[in-house]
């Protein structure tokens, strides 16, 4: 992540983006992407735009869920979502 570089980590901005991120989404952003590669992180954001817009009545398809992503973790805790929500 190059924002912490670019502003440094005890920047008031930085400091809000990630308490906004906890406190909004259903992760701890620092916690979870701390060592992890690109992939990782995309799909981690993925899985959350994916959570948030079945919170508002949205859909998403298990195909094209199984198609796109590529670990297995961010993949079984969308399909877990889908499954909560009657997408079968």
């Amino acid at each position: 992540m190059e924002i912490p570089k670019l502003i440094g980590t005890d920047n008031t901005i930085y400091q809000g983006m990630i308490e906004g991120i906890d406190r909004k989404m259903n992760l701890d952003f620092l916690e979870d992407v701390k060592g992890m590669e690109e992939r990782w992180v995309i799909e981690l954001f993925g899985a959350e735009v994916i959570i948030q817009e079945l919170k508002h009545g949205k859909y998403a398809d298990i195909s094209e869920v199984n198609r796109l992503f590529t670990i297995d973790k961010w993949r079984n805790i969308v399909l877990k979502y889908l499954n909560a929500y009657g997408i079968r």
